[in-house]
């Protein structure tokens, strides 16, 4: 895992997408799937759009994650 000693500047109340969660923590898509399916990240929830339904992680959960790794 590749990642700056820089805390990642996020709201902690905005959702953001799997790829935006992705993006803040520089790891996969499918990483992130795999920390939340390790209980090492909190889904936030499932956003519905149309037929699908889209997960999404609070800035205080990606924080939380962050700060227990780095």
């Amino acid at each position: 895992m590749t990642t700056t000693g820089e805390e990642p500047r996020v709201s902690l109340t905005r959702r953001y997408s799997v790829k935006e969660t992705a993006e803040i923590l520089k790891v996969s898509r499918n990483t992130v799937g795999r920390l939340v399916a390790r209980g090492e990240l909190h889904l936030g929830g499932m956003k519905p759009h149309g037929r699908r339904m889209y997960p999404f992680y609070y800035g205080r959960d990606i924080l939380k994650y962050w700060r227990k790794v780095f």
